[in-house]
């Protein structure tokens, strides 16, 4: 449980696929190209939820295109990227 940034993109999507109850992932404010993010059975809980977010809330983060293909996920949150 903590928060991490993250500033190369395959670090970050490691994290992403690894995340458990209570991880905060911050991806640095830059520009990411990718297609998917694939999150498999990434679970959250009520009390402690995964929230994803940008680094600065609304920043030009991700291009267009890319996507978080979530599969049996819950309690994830996705926050400021754009």
């Amino acid at each position: 449980m903590g928060q991490t940034t993250y500033s190369n993109f395959d670090d970050f999507k490691e994290a992403v696929s690894g995340a458990q109850a209570g991880d905060e992932i911050v991806l640095a404010r830059r520009r990411y190209e990718a297609e998917s993010i694939p999150m498999d059975s990434i679970l959250g809980t009520e009390e402690n939820p995964i929230i994803i977010r940008a680094e600065e809330i609304g920043s030009d983060t991700l291009d267009d295109g890319t996507y978080f293909d979530l599969r049996h996920c819950s309690f994830i949150t996705i926050q400021g990227l754009n």
